[in-house]
């Protein structure tokens, strides 16, 4: 199953032409609703580890700012993708699927 898993997350990622991290984040998120900032970290270390795929030294920050820069309503959003939102301190989800992933 983890090779098969593998498998899709590389398709994925080439089908989307994104950062790695980016990919880990949205495919953590996906489905699960409002989540906390922690249960998102949660969330992508446990893919990632299914995966076997290692996380950046700093990947909690890289984690933040791609919630913010992907995000129309926050001040760090310069256009693109707009697939994540922010509902209050702590507290986002994720509107990409594969076919609206840019």
């Amino acid at each position: 199953r983890t090779s098969s898993a593998a498998a899709a997350a590389r398709k994925f990622a080439q089908m989307m032409g994104t950062s790695p991290l980016r990919q880990h984040l949205v495919l953590a998120m996906q489905g699960r609703g409002t989540m906390l900032t922690k249960a998102i970290y949660c969330a992508v270390k446990e893919h990632c580890d299914a995966l076997n795929r290692p996380l950046p030294s700093n990947w909690h920050s890289d984690i933040r700012q791609i919630l913010q820069a992907q995000c129309a309503s926050r001040p760090q959003y310069k256009g693109g993708a707009d697939i994540f939102i922010y509902h209050k301190k702590g507290h986002w989800s994720c509107t990409a699927s594969p076919r609206r992933f840019d």
